[in-house]
């Protein structure tokens, strides 16, 4: 019984999500950039506050519908803006959530077209926790 072992740039590149993929006979195969945009999907989102001010540093959560972890992580950056891509073709949940506001969700399908763009105002949370 002969064992092939995985190259270690190839089991680092799947943990990443670089776009390599072992074809069993110790060769990668890497995507290219412009097979990978193309089979992607790009939230792009400003968030601002109650009264309409931008609002940096809101933690942004995005996961599949079907699935219960959450599978990409941005921040939003001093003009209240961020920016996630994800594979084309499913139904995503996205989650934001600012210290003193209340979390907001929303359900975005990703099958048609190639980027969603979404403003969200965050909503004041209780009087006692918010600074």
């Amino acid at each position: 019984m002969v064992r092939k072992l995985v190259p270690l740039a190839v089991l680092l590149s799947l943990l990443t999500g670089t776009g390599a993929s072992w074809n069993g006979a110790g060769d990668v195969q890497k995507k290219s950039k412009q097979e990978e945009f193309e089979n992607s999907f790009l939230f792009f989102g400003t968030v601002f506050t109650e009264q309409g001010f931008l609002l940096p540093g809101a933690e942004v959560k995005v996961r599949r519908t079907s699935e219960r972890k959450m599978r990409w992580e941005a921040y939003s950056d001093v003009r209240g803006e961020f920016a996630v891509r994800v594979p084309k073709g499913d139904s995503y949940e996205i989650q934001i959530k600012a210290k003193g506001y209340l979390p907001m969700t929303r359900t975005v399908d990703s099958k048609a077209g190639g980027r969603q763009d979404m403003v969200f105002h965050m909503q004041p949370g209780p009087k006692g926790k918010r600074k």
